[in-house]
């Protein structure tokens, strides 16, 4: 019997094609997963070092590691944009 670790994608073949497509799908697709993973760490950096969340003692942590989390100086320094002032 052969270890787990020394079976390759293709020793699974000889099951059937459906079982090797099966685990070639899954290596491609943790592959993709990682690389995406990857690609996005900059914008979580960001989005968790901004200050945008109110009460920070009663959120997620999904709510630092959002867009929602970014700095909003810029909207405290002009005001709302659909103030009724601004239709007169």
């Amino acid at each position: 019997m052969r270890g787990i670790w020394k079976t390759s994608i293709s020793d699974f073949g000889e099951h059937g094609p459906g079982l090797m497509l099966y685990f070639m799908f899954m290596k491609w697709m943790a592959i993709a997963f990682v690389l995406v993973t990857i690609i996005s760490l900059p914008c979580l950096i960001c989005d968790a070092d901004g200050n945008g969340v109110p009460d920070q003692n009663k959120v997620s942590l999904l709510d630092y590691t959002t867009v929602g989390n970014q700095d909003n100086t810029l909207t405290e320094a002009t005001g709302p944009t659909n103030d009724a002032n601004n239709y007169n």
